[in-house]
């Protein structure tokens, strides 16, 4: 049940791009519906608390002594109602805003809110860092299948970077952890520079100045 609202975001992400590209389809209402579903199921996921899901058994020494796993306790799970509840807020605005269909925008923020589900949910950095690479790779495919000119694939490939940039950091915080013998996971006991890291890996990632760049200059999405 941990799993099914980052399914729904990742499957309504998909859809977006390949079933509904005709110019009648209702491409703001599914977005808006995807992310309003994964938030009641979030919510739901409220009574019974704490939930984990184990999202593989492969187990070695060092990073991978722990298994990947997604894990929602009491704050865990506030956050990711939240968080929902502001991407489902995007998506409602969004009908009052001008720009058009804006499919690969859409696509691509439901790839973000569930980036970000797992940024809150993820058990341990290594699960941080196993499920944003294979979002970033969604995510790149995404903006390149809607990319109409070179300036949109060079932007699909600063925001990879970008998004790489910011996983990097957060393996180079787990080594560092592991390195101190320390377990690789969320800690206020993580080496002050494995904090350090993990917010620039934020930063990297939220697209805030001077990486907006990679964000398209119209319709005010940078601001």
């Amino acid at each position: 049940m941990l799993l099914l609202p980052l399914l729904i975001l990742v499957l309504g992400s998909l859809s977006l791009l390949i079933g509904l590209r005709r110019a009648s389809a209702p491409v703001g209402l599914f977005a808006a519906g995807a992310v309003a579903l994964a938030l009641l199921v979030t919510l739901g996921l409220g009574f019974g608390l704490p939930r984990v899901a184990i999202l593989s058994n492969w187990q070695v020494s060092g990073l991978l002594a722990q298994p990947l796993a997604l894990r929602a306790d009491a704050p865990a799970w506030l956050f990711s109602a939240a968080l929902l509840t502001l991407a489902l807020a995007i998506f409602l605005t969004g009908f009052a805003r001008p720009g058009g269909r804006r499919l690969p925008a859409r696509a691509t923020l439901l790839l973000l809110a569930a980036a970000g589900l797992m940024a809150v949910q993820a058990a341990d950095l290594v699960t941080l860092v196993v499920a944003w690479a294979a979002l970033d790779g969604l995510c790149f495919l995404a903006l390149i299948a809607q990319a109409q000119t070179a300036e949109d694939a060079r932007r699909a490939a600063i925001t990879l970077t970008f998004n790489l940039a910011g996983t990097l950091l957060v393996v180079m915080a787990a080594t560092l952890a592991v390195v101190r013998g320390l377990p690789p996971e969320f800690s206020a006991a993580l080496p002050p520079r494995a904090l350090g890291l993990l917010c620039l890996a934020a930063i990297f990632r939220l697209g805030l100045f001077p990486f907006h760049i990679a964000l398209p200059d119209t319709v005010g999405a940078r601001k």
